[in-house]
């Protein structure tokens, strides 16, 4: 059955680019209770509200900081409507000399309503937490080499058997992946060819499967960037995709995987010109390009659900971004939020698409301030 959906995601995925048809949908808006409203003077750092995942059931995770942009809350939305503002007690509720932004920032949520993110303290010390579905923080932190440097740790996605996945970065700042099991185990891991020298090195696991497989990306020892493959067997696949640069903090970054085996992600040429790849279990590897969107450039994959449908962000010529989902039918989805700006890096920006086809993600108006959405094509 998985190398069933396997191969109909790759058929999907292909063919779907042959014809589409434009189609709207139904937007729902949101702003998490004391997020920053106040006009900003550019996109960035963002305001507002801004999701970071949805589950099957519904929930919405994300967000929401306050004008000074110093302080981070996480909330969660409920299919009733209900956005509930929760945060990790050992997370600092104002900046510190130590720590000018601090706060909690959540990465993702699986289908049971359990989170997984990063919080920083009054210290200036990033962690790690699990949230479980009622509430309850726990936190971790990654191994300590020397007893006097505790490891940032960051947990940057979580499954639906309760394991996630991340980084944790070791003195001399040099990162390590890992895999925290849902008993707490932890289980640190790099890629055979990291490196560890200078600063910013290392391994990165950004996504955990159902299964455990994982998905992320190193620095060689010329600080160039390669993706990975750490299957749940323990088996680590390094591998190149054509196109990426060769300079220091060029390359391909792996940032997600699917059910089926399925890795996407980005990589930067030669000119810093960003591309999307998608690498099938047999291997393949291929750029994505969407030629139903010709008015759309550097295309970001937000994923691909079980059905092989595809929803993702893209730039138009005056750099604004657009959210889109393509079917596996060729249907064609335009997603773009009512009150969207049309500045640059203003307009709508899909994060997560489900099984069932809702589309989450945030849009940033005209004044510079992000507020969250949900999209259903029905």
């Amino acid at each position: 059955m998985r190398k069933f959906l396997v191969l109909c995601t790759a058929v999907c995925l292909s063919s779907a680019l042959l014809q589409a048809q434009d189609t709207r949908g139904n937007f729902v808006t949101f702003d998490a209770p004391g997020a920053s409203s106040a006009p900003q003077g550019s996109p960035a750092p963002m305001h507002g509200t801004i999701v970071a995942d949805i589950n099957a059931r519904g929930e919405i995770i994300g967000t929401l900081n306050d004008d000074a942009n110093t302080v981070i809350q996480t909330f969660v939305r409920y299919p009733d409507g209900r956005i509930v503002v929760t945060n990790d007690p050992a997370a600092a509720t104002a900046p510190t000399q130590l720590a000018l932004q601090v706060g909690t920032t959540p990465s993702a949520i699986n289908d049971a309503g359990a989170a997984a993110g990063s919080g920083v303290d009054q210290n200036g010390h990033t962690f790690a937490f699990v949230r479980s579905a009622n509430g309850s923080f726990t936190n971790f932190n990654g191994p300590q080499s020397d007893p006097w440097f505790v490891p940032g740790t960051r947990a940057l996605s979580i499954n639906n058997k309760g394991q996630s996945t991340g980084d944790y970065t070791d003195y001399p700042i040099a990162s390590h992946a890992f895999i925290r099991e849902a008993d707490g185990t932890l289980n640190p891991f790099d890629a055979p060819d990291a490196s560890f020298a200078g600063f910013w090195n290392g391994t990165t696991a950004t996504n955990i499967n159902t299964f455990g497989d994982v998905c992320g990306y190193y620095h060689d020892a010329n600080a160039v960037i390669h993706s990975f493959l750490r299957l749940h067997t323990g088996q680590v696949i390094e591998f190149e995709v054509p196109g990426a640069g060769t300079s220091p903090y060029q390359g391909a970054f792996a940032s997600r995987i699917t059910d089926q085996g399925v890795v996407i992600g980005f990589y930067e040429d030669d000119n810093w010109q960003t591309t999307t790849y998608v690498r099938y279990p047999n291997g393949q590897i291929v750029n994505v390009s969407f030629p139903q969107i010709p008015d759309g450039n550097d295309f970001g994959i937000a994923n691909v659900n079980h059905a092989g449908d595809v929803a993702g962000s893209y730039l138009d010529a005056n750099s604004a971004e657009h959210a889109f989902l393509l079917k596996r039918n060729g249907q064609l989805f335009h997603i773009d939020a009512p009150n969207a700006g049309a500045g640059v890096f203003q307009g709508t920006i899909a994060v997560k698409l489900t099984d069932s086809g809702d589309v989450a993600g945030y849009f940033i108006d005209a004044n510079n301030v992000s507020h969250g959405f949900l999209w259903t094509a029905h």
